[in-house]
């Protein structure tokens, strides 16, 4: 009876992994493409170049650009469509460097990606000792006599 019901809860485990693994799949897929991410980049780099006291966000984007070697959201060209120099914020082969938005996502996919291949990997790890469970299960039904108890 407890190996039935550990059955159960392996398998109840495995289903819950694989949807869980499934779905990070498809939040990557989702965070590469999306607009929200872009737009609250847009408006906290606007806000860290228009507002001096915001220094917390202009530091932010100094770190993350820096981290990440890139330079603005999509290009080095949102600075200068903000009448900026983009080399006094991104230094020296700006021309090159490739937009944080580009950045961050391609970073968080990665992520992403790992997560989902851990979690279905462990699911079928799980698979597995489900049938392990249920097959000696089986083999306690069918040769209860042969196995005793340690009593």
């Amino acid at each position: 009876m407890v190996l039935v019901a550990y059955s159960v809860v392996l398998f109840t485990l495995f289903i819950t992994q694989l949807a869980a693994g499934l779905y990070a799949f498809h939040i990557a897929d989702v965070i590469q493409g999306s607009e929200s991410i872009q737009s609250g980049m847009y408006s906290t780099f606007k806000q860290s170049l228009s507002e001096p006291e915001h220094t917390q966000i202009a530091e932010a984007w100094g770190s993350v650009q820096t981290d990440l070697t890139c330079c603005g959201v999509v290009g080095a060209f949102d600075y200068s469509s903000a009448g900026v120099d983009p080399g006094d914020y991104c230094g020296s082969g700006f021309e090159s460097q490739p937009g944080c938005y580009g950045e961050i996502t391609n970073a968080l996919h990665g992520a992403w990606t790992f997560f989902a291949v851990f979690i279905i990997a462990a699911a079928v790890f799980e698979l597995l000792s489900f049938g392990s469970t249920c097959g000696l299960c089986c083999g306690l039904r069918t040769k209860g006599d042969g196995y005793k108890s340690i009593n």
